[in-house]
């Protein structure tokens, strides 16, 4: 929680991606992938960073947070928050970045998104705004 209220200043957002955080956050998370608690601290992390913050945004996907978070709904599909959050973190890839859009479409991000939605309540939300920010006409589907 701590580290989400450091990261939510711009100041520290940016000293957090010139200091390399984006690439020391995708090490935590290939170290600790089989651990859906740590995973979901990361794209929380993630998506307070990327928060209005096309810049942030860009870095995450060139770090490689595109293919950890299909590969953290993939193997826990059971974890509802991790699932939220993974759902959080896409919108804010995405919404400011289209090429962003692109390259998580292009993974198949729309039927993991889709699948936490129809799963989870909790999840409802965030994945609506996921897809939608992502460019799909059938978001509310």
């Amino acid at each position: 929680m701590l580290s989400e209220q450091l990261a939510g200043s711009d100041i520290n957002k940016s000293a957090i991606i010139d200091k390399d955080g984006m690439d020391k956050l995708m090490k935590l998370a290939m170290r600790f992938s089989d651990d859906p608690t740590v995973l979901q601290e990361v794209m929380s992390m993630i998506t307070v960073l990327s928060l209005r913050s096309p810049h942030n945004a860009a870095c995450a996907i060139e770090a490689g947070a595109g293919d950890i978070v299909i590969q953290a709904m993939q193997r826990f599909p059971e974890s509802e928050p991790l699932q939220r959050s993974c759902c959080f973190m896409i919108r804010n890839l995405v919404v400011r970045n289209p090429e962003n859009r692109t390259i998580l479409l292009g993974n198949g991000i729309e039927k993991l998104i889709r699948k936490a939605k129809m799963n989870y309540k909790s999840c409802k939300n965030a994945a609506t705004d996921a897809l939608r920010d992502l460019g799909l006409d059938s978001y509310n589907l």
